[in-house]
């Protein structure tokens, strides 16, 4: 069982998760259970609608959703292309991740906000789709898009990798896809998408000031991984 494991982190190349990927990736889902937790904190707080005109103008496409849905791939494809590139790399787009989560949920603490939703009717599987959505993804908590602020992450991130151009531009492309999507299935409002980008690229800047990459590192000692 042992020798199973190592070979599948390992410090050497052909590993699946590279050793130094490991205290990145703990820190990941550290972050993802404190977007339910602010659930709790604002429960029974004024909320607010930060929609304008623009977005009384974009129609309801339901047959975004599959878009909308298809982005938690793109996010495991693209960390995980991140975190194979190189340590540095891994370690400064993961540090931008829980460090653009944390202040998302900070944001969502001391300005919550919401929307009003179309209501659904007709049958068929993208229906179904958006029925499941809507019922566990409430609309609250929407500035800024998680959604949004992860695609441009990966997007960003896959940037500074060794993959192909082809690979590169096509992020690019379902990144801004996504970003579509979050409107038209009625899940955010074009000031999110913003908000998104905005956190997102605020998160890189503060990984590299903060240099996550030692950060991690001196954790990797600690727990003697490194």
């Amino acid at each position: 069982m042992a020798s199973r494991f190592n070979g599948y982190i390992m410090n050497d190349k052909k590993a699946l998760i590279p050793k130094y990927a490991i205290v990145p990736i703990i820190f990941y889902c550290l972050a993802v259970p404190s977007y339910f937790l602010v659930r709790f904190l604002t429960e029974g707080r004024s909320f607010y609608d930060a929609s304008f005109f623009l977005d009384e103008k974009i129609p309801f496409l339901p047959i975004f959703i599959w878009i909308y849905v298809l982005a938690y791939l793109q996010w495991f494809i693209g960390y995980f292309a991140v975190m194979r590139s190189n340590e540095t790399t891994c370690k400064t787009y993961f540090g931008a991740e829980f460090i653009g989560k944390l202040t998302c949920v900070l944001i969502f603490a001391l300005i919550p906000t919401t929307m009003v939703r179309p209501e659904l009717s007709g049958s068929g599987l993208t229906n179904d789709l958006m029925q499941w959505m809507y019922s566990i993804d409430s609309p609250d908590n929407l500035f800024p898009s998680i959604h949004c602020m992860e695609s441009w992450l990966v997007a960003r991130g896959l940037m500074e990798t060794k993959a192909p151009r082809a690979a590169k531009i096509l992020m690019w492309v379902f990144s801004i896809l996504v970003f579509m999507s979050v409107v038209f299935v009625k899940q955010h409002v074009v000031i999110d998408i913003a908000g998104g980008i905005a956190v997102a690229e605020l998160a890189i800047y503060l990984s590299k000031r903060l240099n996550m990459p030692g950060f991690y590192t001196a954790i990797e000692k600690r727990l003697c991984l490194g």
